[in-house]
């Protein structure tokens, strides 16, 4: 009758140790999963480029680099290098490809 009490401690604390176990391996997952995010982020944001040259929003302005143009009616062109920006006078922001 008196080892009732080792067995049934012995239980508990080997569920509660391979409950650690697996809650200690699901958050290196879901960290490693963190870092890799972060990693292609950053990656995507080498291969792009947010040009301050672009001042000039009026009709006949160019585009300074190859990139989607948005603007804030919620539009947005792709535009070429060197290509006309039409005649929209609120350019919220662009995302150019960096050029090699």
């Amino acid at each position: 009758m008196n080892n009732k009490g080792f067995a049934i401690t012995s239980i508990l604390y080997t569920i509660f140790v391979l409950f650690l176990l697996i809650l200690i391996s699901i958050l290196f997952a879901l960290n490693n999963q963190n870092n890799l995010m972060r990693k292609s982020i950053e990656s995507l944001e080498d291969d792009y480029v947010k040009p301050t040259e672009l001042k000039d929003n009026e009709s006949g302005a160019t585009a300074q680099c190859t990139g989607k143009y948005i603007f804030f009616d919620n539009t947005a062109i792709y535009l070429k290098k060197g290509a006309t920006i039409p005649e929209y006078k609120n350019l919220f922001g662009t995302y150019c490809f960096k050029e090699n």
